[in-house]
């Protein structure tokens, strides 16, 4: 085991947290000492799996970084029968995840961020895939952890404890567990066409566009998928651009783009490019292209980010798109930074073929997550940036809650504040209960720092 007083993470904020300090496991037993060492001390325990979350080092916490060897090994498991396993560190990165799937003809419906670990596997999992093949979590078979008693969990199954595999499946970052080794169901992989557009448009015309665009979005079929994101990046000429990700099967309609769009004649369109991809070569391309916001448009360093995370859908969320998208340009055209981005994750599918009981994650009934997120400086947090930049992703949480298509809160980024209780017992509703009392059984002490609360 090795020690360090500093934690490297993707999230600015959350690498200034002073923490009391950050350990480095190589086995097993290194985890159970830092648990023990934090209960003797009064201390909180953090766990690091990616270091994208905003909140997994906390104030004066003992950080428990699985990013470790021992800790991110992927590796395919045979099967005599059905498709293969994936064995999951608690440490390993998506793109590893990836990576070891590539030439082995299956995959995993896994999150569109390389650097993002395992943790997100722990509250969903959503990416390109999900709209066929559902969550992350809907293909978990077993998992290892050691919880805040200090005692190891080996080859947990939704047999051998309904309850907590039942938690860990959307809530696993809730109940007091350092999960350790996630074992998943593949399955079989296909190549997809991936299509990529960037398109500005002014503030007035932003709001039928965008409305055309969910409505296009939500009649595809299964094996398609739009996903969007909206921003203001510098030297762009328009008040706004959109960038489509689109990715359906080859055989599928990949002229989609254009018959809807007509995106290769609009003289509005600014960037663009398209392919066959596997899988894992689709992980990273939700990225802006050149041109867009880069770190050194903020000094050089990592931007510090006001984010919120929710779904959108709902039965009769198709009358209400209209009203939405002119909510919703309405709140972008306030922003107080000019770097923000609205992320539209396409959902639906198959996430709905289960039952919100079923497992932890609640929120089945949705069409979109989507995240809300405002980049400022550090310097900027000092003379109130913060705030503002709060304040405006709020305005946006309620752009979208007063047109009535909110149908929950997404637990990987909630905002911090006075408000963060009510938004994580909006993200689990109904199993919220459930989810408390195995809290209360693997981590009586409370140790582990809740999600943002």
């Amino acid at each position: 085991m090795k020690s360090q007083c500093t934690v490297d993470v993707f999230r600015a904020e959350s690498s200034k947290t002073v923490v009391t300090e950050v350990i480095l496991p190589s086995r097993d037993e290194d985890i159970i000492d830092a648990i023990e060492y934090a209960r003797k001390n009064k201390l909180r325990v953090s766990v690091v799996g990616g270091g994208h979350s905003t909140i997994c080092t906390k104030h004066l916490s003992v950080v428990i970084d699985l990013r470790t060897k021992e800790y991110q090994n992927v590796s395919l498991i045979a099967q005599t029968e059905g498709s293969p396993l994936v064995e999951v560190g608690g440490g390993a990165a998506l793109q590893s995840i990836a990576n070891t799937l590539k030439d082995s003809g299956y995959s995993l419906p896994i999150g569109t961020y390389p650097s993002v670990g395992a943790g997100l596997l722990l509250q969903g999992g959503i990416g390109y895939l999900t709209r066929e093949y559902g969550l992350s979590i809907d293909h978990l078979i077993s998992f290892d952890g050691i919880d805040g008693n200090g005692k190891i969990l080996c080859n947990v199954t939704k047999e051998s404890d309904p309850d907590l595999f039942f938690s860990i499946q959307g809530a696993g970052n809730q109940v007091g567990v350092v999960v350790t080794k996630f074992v998943f169901r593949t399955v079989q992989e296909e190549l997809l066409y991936f299509d990529r557009a960037l398109v500005s448009r002014s503030l007035s015309e932003m709001p039928k566009f965008l409305a055309n665009v969910i409505e296009v979005a939500i009649n595809l079929p299964r094996t398609a998928s739009l996903t969007f994101f909206i921003t203001k990046a510098p030297e762009m000429i328009k008040d706004l651009v959109i960038q489509f990700f689109y990715c359906c099967k080859p055989c599928g309609e990949t002229a989609l783009l254009n018959i809807a769009f007509n995106i290769d004649n609009d003289p509005e369109t600014l960037w663009r490019s398209k392919g066959v991809l596997s899988y894992a070569e689709t992980t990273g391309l939700m990225d802006l292209p050149p041109g867009a916001a880069t770190n050194e448009d903020f000094g050089g360093a990592s931007p510090f980010a006001a984010i919120h995370s929710f779904f959108i859908g709902g039965d009769d969320f198709k009358s209400k798109i209209g009203v939405m998208a002119k909510n919703i340009v309405e709140r972008t055209s306030n922003s107080p930074h000019s770097n923000f981005r609205i992320d539209f994750q396409q959902t639906g599918g198959a996430v709905k073929d289960m039952k919100p009981h079923e497992t932890a994650f609640y929120h089945r009934n949705q069409e979109y997550s989507v995240v809300a997120c405002c980049f400022y400086r550090q310097d900027e947090a000092l003379s109130g940036g913060e705030r503002t930049a709060y304040a405006w992703v709020d305005s946006v949480v309620s752009a979208f809650d007063e047109s009535g298509v909110v149908v929950g809160t997404y637990s990987v980024d909630i905002m911090k504040g006075e408000k963060a209780e009510g938004y994580l017992k909006h993200a689990y509703k109904n199993n919220w209960n459930k989810i408390l009392k195995v809290r209360d059984t693997c981590d009586p002490n409370y140790l582990f720092n809740p999600h943002d609360v």
